[in-house]
């Protein structure tokens, strides 16, 4: 992770730098990564810290503050959630693929059991049965899933905390 410092101006603005400490070799200072951060004060440079991601939530996003904020005695950048858009939320379901064995393995025993009555009742339509049965891939995006979701009751939410149980599995 590039190191992030800030400089407060005498004006009392402040200025980041995203990259390096090149800026302030190129006004006569000498300061690397190494640098006590009590010299780099002295220039009125601070390190801003940034806490680490937290983990990904089915349906939100993490982003850092927009700027710094003082925290008592350092700078900081925290991690803020937020709801996906319905692009960002449709876009994310998309790229949800999974093998069958390993959706069958998330879901486990009881559930395949349910799915597999769903497939041998003859009043369930054909394609759904070879859905059930044979397809390769299930992908979170398509009807079949929404269907068979809503077949054993789960909410979109439960849909994409299974799917992202099986991603992980097959990492």
């Amino acid at each position: 992770m590039t190191r992030q410092y800030l400089r407060e101006t005498p004006e009392g603005e402040i200025e980041i730098w995203p990259f390096d400490l090149s800026d302030l070799r190129a006004e006569g200072i000498h300061a690397s990564d190494r640098t006590d951060p009590r010299s780099l004060t002295r220039c009125r440079v601070e390190i801003v810290h940034q806490a680490f991601k937290p983990a990904d939530e089915p349906g939100m996003v993490w982003e850092l503050e927009a700027a710094p904020q003082k925290r008592g005695h350092f700078w900081t950048r925290e991690w803020v959630q937020r709801s996906m858009s319905p692009e960002e939320l449709a876009a994310w379901r998309a790229g949800m693929v999974v093998s069958r064995l390993t959706g069958r393995l998330v879901l486990g025993e009881t559930t395949c059991n349910q799915l597999d009555a769903i497939a041998a009742d003859p009043q369930t339509p054909w394609a759904m049965r070879q859905t059930i049965m044979h397809a390769d891939n299930w992908r979170r995006t398509s009807q079949a899933m929404d269907e068979l979701g809503y077949l054993l009751g789960y909410s979109d939410a439960q849909k994409d905390a299974l799917f992202l149980a099986a991603m992980a599995l097959e990492e």
